[in-house]
């Protein structure tokens, strides 16, 4: 079925790194005169927008607004960020700017609801998300289980919350920042979290500590994705490059990415829709 969906490349401006980084939007082509809600999708560490638009343009087509913002210093140009300080406050700070100037472009400001968006989050942006959605992120846990952090010492790290966020999708997300007693107290919005039953990157107790940590666990809906891999949540990649063995590309055996994937977008299009 061929969608109708618009698609447009953004350059969002950081004053304080005296940086701009690039972001993909993509958006129902008709948008006129209609409130329409936008959903912003962080990627995985060392990842990349584009391995995210078979979801982006399936929920544009069904009216939402897309943006997926390439990370800087954490996409797979360029990963020096990786494991450091910087990086853990940039993230949620630069979704932050990417929302902004998406919600602020007079191409589609008054098509757009201003006070409501959705976040998605894969792996690193599940941290991410979690932050923008009240999470108080700390770098002990880092310091404790992860031999190739850059981290100098154990503190909070220095986050905002983001008022406009009203639900949250997590692919198999970090969340070891988020440990300490009370880290996930404010988060409150509505949340479907989905891990990998053969995920050893970020495994099962990952999403263990979102279901300890907020305060409502009703607001939680979690599934484990059976015989999925951390990475089966990406798009299916060509058959030459699963040929080459790039583990972004492979699954476990057996796993069926393209069905799969035709699955995950409506599961997460109604979830969106129920909680508007």
């Amino acid at each position: 079925m061929k969608m109708d969906v618009g698609f447009t490349e953004m350059h969002v401006q950081d004053s304080e790194k005296n940086l701009s980084f690039p972001m993909l939007l993509m958006h129902p082509n008709e948008f006129v005169g209609k409130s329409h809600r936008l959903v912003m999708l962080s990627h995985g560490s060392g990842g990349s927008p584009l391995a995210y638009r078979y979801l982006a343009e399936f929920l544009a087509d069904k009216g939402y607004f897309v943006g997926v913002p390439e990370h800087p210093g954490n996409n797979r140009h360029d990963n020096s960020l990786e494991g450091t300080l910087a990086n853990l406050v940039d993230r949620p700070r630069h979704l932050r700017l990417a929302t902004d100037a998406i919600l602020n472009d007079e191409r589609w400001r008054e098509s757009l609801d201003q006070n409501n968006i959705s976040l998605i989050g894969h792996s690193m942006g599940g941290y991410t998300s979690l932050a923008l959605a009240g999470g108080i992120p700390h770098t002990e846990h880092q310091m404790k289980y992860d031999p190739d952090h850059k981290i100098e010492k154990s503190e909070v790290v220095p986050v905002l919350a983001d008022a406009r966020v009203r639900a949250l999708v997590l692919f198999t997300p970090a969340t070891g920042w988020y440990l300490s007693e009370g880290a996930l107290a404010a988060v409150k919005v509505p949340m479907l979290v989905l891990s990998a039953e053969h995920d050893d990157i970020t495994p099962a107790f990952h999403a263990e500590i979102i279901l300890k940590g907020v305060p409502d666990k009703s607001v939680v809906t979690h599934r484990e994705v059976k015989n999925a891999g951390h990475y089966s949540f990406l798009d299916v990649f060509p058959e030459s490059v699963r040929k080459m063995g790039l583990p972004a590309a492979m699954d476990p055996v057996g796993f069926d990415r393209e069905a799969f994937h035709d699955e995950l977008n409506t599961e997460v299009f109604e979830f969106l829709e129920t909680h508007r």
